[in-house]
C-alpha cells in the first residue's frame, strides 16, 4: 500500500510485540520490529520510518540513554515510550528529552491505536507539505529549499525546524526561549541557535524580500514583503 503508514517498534518481549505487530498490521501499518537498541539510530536512517514506539528497558540497554541521539537526527519523528517503570523521574526525564507520549504498561491496543494515529494526524502537515514564501518553496519532508523548482540548499533538521517555527509565525516576534524550548529542549547554548539563524539567512539572501530580522531581547521575526 502506497499510503501505508510505518512504525519502528522496539520491544524485547517477544510474545508482547508478536500480538502488537499483528493488530498493528491488521489495522493497515506496516511495522518493523527489532529486540535490542543497537544501531537503531543507522536502522532508522534506512526504513525511514513515520513514528517510532520505544520500550525504555530493552535487555540490558536503555531507550532514555538514545533519546538525545535520536531526538538530535530525527526531530520530526513522533516517539511513544512504553514502559511499567512510570516514576515520576523516568516520566519527566524522557519528556524533557523530546518524546511525543509516554504510555504505561500494560496498556490495551485500542489505546495505543488511538495515540498513534493522533500523533500520525497532528504530524502529517507538517512533515508532508511544501511551503511557499516569496521566490522560495520549501519540502519539509526532504528539508530542500527551491527557487524555480531548483533546490539551492538542503537544511540541517534543526534549521528545518528553525525554518518552520519561523513561517508559521510569520511577520511576528517569536522569542529565543520558545526556539530553545521546542528544538534544543533547552540543553545547548545559545551558539546553535546563532550558528542556525546565521546558515538560515545565508540561503535566504537570495530573496532580498524575505528577511530574518533579530530583535534584541526579544528573539527573530520571518518577513516577506
Amino acid at each position: 500500500m502506497e499510503n501505508q503508514r510505518h512504525i519502528f517498534y522496539v520491544e524485547d518481549d517477544l510474545d508482547l510485540a508478536i500480538l502488537i505487530v499483528k493488530m498493528l498490521e491488521k489495522k493497515g501499518f506496516r511495522v518493523s520490529l527489532k529486540n535490542n537498541l543497537s544501531s537503531i539510530a543507522e536502522d532508522i536512517l534506512y526504513v525511514r520510518p513515520d513514528l517510532l514506539l520505544l520500550d525504555i528497558e530493552v535487555g540490558n540497554q536503555s531507550s532514555l540513554e538514545e533519546l538525545p541521539i535520536l531526538r538530535n537526527k530525527y526531530p520530526l519523528i513522533p516517539i511513544i515510550f512504553t514502559s511499567s517503570h512510570t516514576d515520576i523521574e523516568t516520566v519527566d526525564l524522557s519528556y524533557d528529552h523530546g518524546i511525543n507520549l509516554f504510555i504505561k504498561k500494560p496498556f490495551s491496543i485500542k489505546e495505543l491505536l488511538h495515540n498513534i494515529n493522533l500523533l500520525l494526524n497532528s504530524t502529517s502537515q507538517l512533515e508532508k507539505s511544501v511551503l511557499s514564501f516569496g521566490k522560495f518553496t520549501f519540502d519539509t519532508e526532504c528539508n530542500q529549499l527551491f527557487i524555480d523548482e531548483q533546490s539551492i540548499a538542503i537544511l540541517s533538521p534543526k534549521e528545518s525546524l528553525l525554518l518552520q517555527i519561523l513561517l508559521s509565525h510569520q511577520g511576528k516576534v517569536v522569542s529565543r526561549s520558545l526556539i530553545m524550548q521546542q528544538i534544543w529542549n533547552n540543553t545547548i547554548s545559545d551558539d546553535s541557535l546563532n550558528n542556525c539563524i546565521n546558515h538560515l539567512r545565508s540561503f535566504l539572501n537570495k530573496d532580498s524580500q524575505v528577511q530574518i530580522f533579530t530583535l534584541r531581547g526579544q528573539g527573530y521575526r520571518l518577513t516577506v514583503t
